[in-house]
């Protein structure tokens, strides 16, 4: 049947810089459709995009995928089969929605067709056991020996339980150790992040700083302003009370005017840039907010990943007893074998004995 296309979008497609793993390389010279396919031949998921003849995305949708918005308009996945990152922008928030839509519920479905892959070989496993159980149970009713056959028997069931056991112990070890290297990469994240919020709070609270000692050396300059302009209105007082210093003081006068002037401008000047940076202190309390809900998700990750190790430490230990229990029971059976083999000689000798004898 081939692949069978589930959904499109036109979007900007980019790739991570193998170099610096910081900066993005576009892949496509303008937007393009980024498509959905599913393969049912190799029953799988995949994201498909060309660029005339050159395909930029050929990316198989895997359950441990996550697709992040790092904006409005773009979106980013880690491909690690292809070692590789891709972003894509899209024209409008919604088409960037739908996108993160669509790739959850395929990454959905490629988990459900991963468990099925899964719980059919662990049932294959199970068919090609029960068959082998009953052809060696056809082969040993032949036998003289009922008793001994259904011991065997029930050794041979008990050692399949163990089995699948051991197999289903195996599959929740896997899982465990996914989630586990998932919760170490978002952990490395956010822990990249809180170190560029602590730069950030840091570069922010020395501006501050410098920005509080403007603050109190301009509010000196502005009282300075205010007196001298409190000695200026007094001395133009004065001067227009004194009538007869004549256009001499005119002039004075205006000059201590257009002084006053001024002045009341550089007042202005200086009442606006303390607005901006009490303004600015507001953005430096929003960054420390942030900063201190980090520093909780940092410490949840934290939690939740010691909490992964101990349960998978529990269950390595329940792997590898379940593992010494299989070797003890394939004993016993090797050893009841054996002296079913034996009995049975000595029947068969018996046997010919009277057969002789007859």
């Amino acid at each position: 049947m081939g692949e069978v296309p589930i959904f499109t979008s036109k979007a900007h497609v980019f790739v991570i810089d193998p170099v610096t793993k910081k900066s993005w390389i576009p892949s496509s010279r303008s937007a393009v459709a980024v498509n959905f396919f599913f393969d049912s031949a190799r029953r799988s998921y995949r994201i498909i995009s060309v660029d005339g003849t050159k395909a930029i995305i050929n990316s198989t949708v895997t359950p441990d995928m996550v697709f992040t918005k790092t904006s409005a308009k773009f979106g980013q996945w880690a491909d690690v089969r292809a070692n590789t990152v891709y972003g894509l922008g899209f024209a409008t928030d919604v088409l960037l929605s739908k996108f993160t839509e669509h790739f959850e519920d395929i990454r959905e479905r490629a988990t459900d067709l991963s468990d099925q892959k899964e719980i059919r070989a662990t049932t294959n496993g199970e068919v090609e056991t029960d068959d082998s159980d009953t052809r060696s149970a056809k082969k040993e009713e032949l036998q003289p020996d009922d008793e001994m056959l259904s011991s065997a028997s029930d050794d041979s069931r008990s050692t399949n339980q163990s089995i699948q056991e051991l197999k289903s112990l195996k599959i929740s070890h896997d899982r465990l150790k996914l989630a586990l290297a998932q919760s170490t990469a978002n952990s490395k994240k956010w822990e990249t992040e809180l170190q560029a919020l602590k730069n950030t709070n840091a570069r922010l609270t020395t501006a501050l700083q410098e920005s509080m000692s403007n603050v109190d050396q301009w509010h000196r300059q502005l009282t300075l302003y205010k007196e001298e302009n409190e000695q200026f209105k007094k001395k133009i007082k004065e001067l227009e009370n004194d009538k007869n210093k004549g256009a001499e003081l005119n002039d004075r006068v205006a000059d201590l005017k257009r002084e006053m002037e001024k002045l009341h401008k550089e007042n202005s000047e200086k009442s606006q840039e303390c607005n901006m940076l009490q303004q600015r202190i507001g953005v430096l309390t929003v960054v420390e907010k942030q900063h201190n809900e980090c520093s909780a998700r940092h410490q949840k990750a934290y939690d939740e990943n010691f909490r992964l190790k101990e349960r998978i430490s529990g269950l390595e230990d329940r792997l590898n007893d379940t593992q010494r229990d299989r070797v003890r029971r394939q004993t016993e059976a090797q050893q009841l074998l054996g002296q079913l083999a034996s009995h049975l000689t000595d029947i068969t000798e018996v046997t010919q004995k009277l057969q002789s004898v007859l």
